[in-house]
């Protein structure tokens, strides 16, 4: 059983190891994981992780990636020469994985930032426009009140609502 298991590892391996030189890391990776699946229960397969991780690391997946070559390193039985190698692209894609977070978090604070200086500056002009007048109808007209210096004056909010504006003319 364990002869042909391994056999059949092989030919699984070498069939998606040729995928993956031809570039097709996606189709690579779905037959380097049911390699792993069909032959994982009696045999090691440190190949078929290493496979796997390399083409996440190919395709710039780098938390998978990090992720692939950790189960590689963790593997008892892995060749020294192919955990060394592991640990140099795991350190490289964490590398990737850690510039790629900045560079979104960098983005999403320019963009957070604009939309608050976009906000700030509509709250602005929202303010500045509440008491003009910008009601379609006509407005009532200007009047002193009584006796005093004060003039008063009717507009509209946004909203259309009256507002009364109460002021004073220097002489």
């Amino acid at each position: 059983m364990i002869l042909e298991d391994m056999a059949g590892y092989f030919s699984e391996y070498q069939e998606a190891s040729r995928i993956f030189d031809l570039g097709n890391y996606k189709k690579a990776n779905d037959l380097f994981e049911s390699t792993i699946r069909n032959h994982g229960k009696y045999l090691p397969c440190e190949e078929a992780y290493f496979g796997k991780a390399m083409c996440a690391f190919h395709r710039k997946k780098w938390s998978t990636a990090v992720e692939d070559f950790e189960q590689v390193i963790s593997i008892d039985d892995c060749p020294k020469e192919l955990k060394k190698q592991s640990r140099k692209l795991m350190v490289e894609a964490e590398e990737q994985r850690d510039a790629r977070a900045e560079r979104t978090a960098s983005i999403f604070s320019s963009l957070f930032q604009a939309i608050a200086e976009a906000g700030t500056a509509y709250m602005a002009a929202s303010q500045a426009n509440f008491c003009k007048s910008t009601y379609a109808k006509p407005q009532p007209e200007s009047g002193k009140l009584g006796n005093t210096i004060y003039k008063n004056k009717y507009a509209f909010n946004t909203k259309y609502e009256t507002i009364r504006l109460v002021y004073s003319v220097p002489k």
